[in-house]
C-alpha cells in the first residue's frame, strides 16, 4: 500500500516536472511584450496545482515525505535569512505599482517572498519524487529541438510566429529568441536541457531513432547556444 501512495505521490510530482521543461518554456501569450506575464503565469499555475494536489495525497493517506538532503537544509536555511532580511528591511510596510507588498509579491519580476517561497517548494518536491526518466529526457528533447528550430529561423530574419511587433520588425535584434525571450534566459535553459538530452542519449536504453533525434536535437541546440554569444551560457556547457 505504502509503494502504492509513494508512486502516487511520485506520478503527480513527475509530471509536473515535465510540463515545467515543455510547457513552460514554450508558453508565451501574444508576443514578446507578454513574455513575463506569459512565464510568471505559468508557473505560478503550474507550481500552485501540483503543490494542492501532492499535499492532498500526502495528508489523506498519511504518506510519509522524504527526507531533506543537505542541499536542501540549506535552501531552508537560505530561505529562513531571506524572512529575516525582510523583516529588518526598510522597505517592510512599502506597496508595489501593483498594489501589493513588495517583500511579498516583488516589484518588477515579482521576485518576492511568495514566489522564492514557490522556488523552494518546487526544489523539495523535484528532489523528493521526481526522476529522470526516458520519457522526461524524451519530451525535453522534443521541446529543445522545436525551439532550437525556431531560433534558427528567427536568426536567419524571419519573424516567426510574429513574436516580434511587426509594426518595427527589421530582422533579428539580438535580444530576444524562440519563445522563452530574453537570450540569457535561453542560454540558461539550453545548458539545462542540452546535458540532460545528451546524457540521456548516451546513458539511457532506447531505440536509435530516438537516440539520433535526441543527438540531432543536441546540435541544433548547441548551434542556437553559441550564436546567442552569451558567454556565461558558452562556459557552462564547457564546464558540464
Amino acid at each position: 500500500m505504502r509503494s502504492i501512495q509513494v508512486w502516487t505521490a511520485r506520478r503527480i510530482v513527475q509530471f509536473y516536472v515535465m510540463l515545467l521543461f515543455t510547457l513552460f518554456p514554450c508558453a508565451l501569450f501574444f508576443d514578446y511584450s507578454r513574455v513575463l506575464f506569459s512565464k510568471y503565469a505559468t508557473y505560478i499555475v503550474l507550481t500552485v496545482a501540483m503543490l494542492f494536489m501532492a499535499a492532498f495525497i500526502c495528508i489523506s493517506r498519511r504518506q510519509r515525505l522524504p527526507a531533506l538532503s543537505i542541499s536542501g537544509k540549506l535552501l531552508g536555511i537560505y530561505f529562513l535569512i531571506c524572512i529575516v532580511s525582510a523583516l529588518c528591511s526598510p522597505y517592510l510596510t512599502a506597496v508595489g505599482n501593483a498594489g501589493g507588498p513588495v517583500l511579498l509579491v516583488g516589484e518588477g519580476r515579482g521576485t518576492g517572498l511568495l514566489l522564492l517561497l514557490l522556488y523552494l517548494l518546487t526544489c523539495f518536491a523535484a528532489a523528493g519524487f521526481a526522476r529522470c526518466t526516458r520519457g522526461l529526457v524524451l519530451a525535453v528533447g522534443t521541446v529543445l529541438f522545436l525551439l532550437s528550430a525556431v531560433s534558427v529561423v528567427q536568426l536567419c530574419g524571419v519573424n516567426l510566429l510574429w513574436l516580434y511587433p511587426t509594426s518595427v520588425y527589421s530582422g533579428w535584434y539580438g535580444e530576444f529568441l524562440a519563445t522563452i525571450g530574453n537570450i540569457d534566459f535561453l542560454s540558461g535553459y539550453l545548458c539545462i536541457v542540452l546535458c540532460m538530452a545528451g546524457t540521456g542519449a548516451v546513458v539511457l536504453s532506447m531505440r536509435r531513432s530516438w537516440r539520433a533525434l535526441l543527438l540531432c536535437a543536441v546540435g541544433i541546440g548547441l548551434t542556437v547556444l553559441l550564436e546567442t554569444g552569451v558567454s556565461a551560457g558558452r562556459l557552462a556547457v564547457l564546464a558540464a
